[in-house]
């Protein structure tokens, strides 16, 4: 690689890296202002549960070509956005949330930070579009279109952020 080649991506490197603290940061100050005004949301034993089983699970991706895996933990984070409020259902996503890359130190923190956070952040989305329609009481024909609007928002923001 050339001088001005390695010249022309440092701006490159410095938009996404401004990219990825700008969704980071609002989620970790508002994870940690959830723990500050509320710890007792937190303190359930059934929370650890669910967020070691998404890691878990996020520690098994399927492979779909050489370069692209998907992981199969999106159904276990819809369900957290379900049942839970949508502090709790963030922070039980961004703690869950997993990487072997992470775990073996072959992406820097702030890439890390960016995709728990930007998963904690659909899946807020998905807690709260839920329970705006619907609560796991309602009617069967309030449940299945809460799910469904909940499932494509969380969805679209996770790949509208990524991408």
């Amino acid at each position: 690689m050339s001088g001005s080649e390695a010249g022309a991506r440092r701006p490159q490197r410095l938009v996404t890296r401004c990219y990825e603290y700008g969704v980071a940061l609002p989620m970790l100050a508002f994870l940690a202002l959830t723990a500050i005004r509320e710890p007792r949301q937190l303190t359930n034993p059934f929370l650890l549960v669910w967020a070691v089983s998404i890691g878990i699970v996020d520690l098994m991706p399927v492979p779909a070509s050489i370069d692209l895996r998907f992981s199969l933990s999106f159904p276990l984070q819809l369900a957290v956005a379900l049942v839970y409020p949508v502090p709790v259902a963030a922070f039980v996503a961004f703690l869950g949330t997993s990487d072997l890359r992470e775990i073996r130190r072959q992406i820097p923190v702030n890439k890390a930070l960016f995709n728990r956070a930007q998963i904690a952040a659909s899946v807020a989305a998905e807690s709260l579009l839920f329970h705006a329609d619907a609560s796991l009481h309602s009617p069967w024909f309030l449940l299945v279109p809460a799910v469904f609007a909940a499932t494509i928002v969380g969805y679209l923001l996770n790949v509208v952020v990524v991408a």
